[in-house]
């Protein structure tokens, strides 16, 4: 299998915004922290009157991602969404739950960043193994959404070969190594793909 010739974008060193500031303040409290010093230092842009979307989620300031390659936008918002989750400091079916409960232009942007991410780290069969299932349907969805084209019919085969792969298998399965390669092989990594989205669509995610 090729090495990947993109990874994770790393997060801005200023600390990236909280979507859901007052979830975040809540998760804190209940743990004994003391959550407004936490929350200035991760997210000390974040006020509680910051402007609403439709969906009642806190928008992230234009100014915030102008100038910036679409990759890092990518990572803004998926950090940003990760955080709104409670990353570690929720159990993983309160962390779900949150992402399904997320409106579709929102929901991919955790979805398909996290699809590079599980890829880049062990190929398209991590991103099955790791997630068991999770949310097979959601990013199959979201890359539809999104318009990848190649990337949907990449994650389409993928799927259908490692849910049709012996269970007790010991080794990666051929098919899926071939995949992945293709998917190492594409001009616009899925972080790319996301920058750009998000910044086609600035009504949606971005308050002035």
């Amino acid at each position: 299998m090729s090495k990947p010739p993109h990874s994770k974008p790393a997060s801005p060193a200023s600390g990236s915004p909280v979507l859901d500031a007052w979830a975040l303040v809540t998760n804190l409290e209940n743990q004994g922290m003391d959550a407004h010093a936490t929350l200035h230092n991760t997210a000390p842009h974040i006020t509680p009157t910051a402007p609403l979307s439709a969906d009642g989620i806190p928008l992230i300031p234009r100014d915030w991602v102008a100038g910036l390659p679409p990759d890092k936008i990518a990572a803004i918002f998926y950090d940003a969404l990760l955080s709104a989750a409670g990353r570690e400091r929720a159990d993983w079916d309160l962390m779900c739950q949150r992402f399904h409960d997320l409106p579709p232009p929102w929901r991919l942007v955790y979805t398909v960043c996290s699809f590079q991410n599980q890829v880049d780290n062990g190929g398209l069969d991590q991103f099955f193994y790791n997630g068991q299932g999770e949310f097979d349907d959601d990013t199959e969805r979201d890359l539809a959404l999104l318009g990848t084209g190649k990337l949907l019919a990449l994650f389409v085969a993928a799927r259908r070969i490692y849910y049709a792969a012996p269970p007790d298998r010991a080794d990666r399965i051929p098919e899926l190594e071939a995949l992945t390669d293709e998917f190492y092989a594409q001009p616009k990594a899925p972080y790319h793909l996301v920058g750009e989205h998000i910044l086609s669509n600035q009504g949606i995610y971005c308050c002035d």
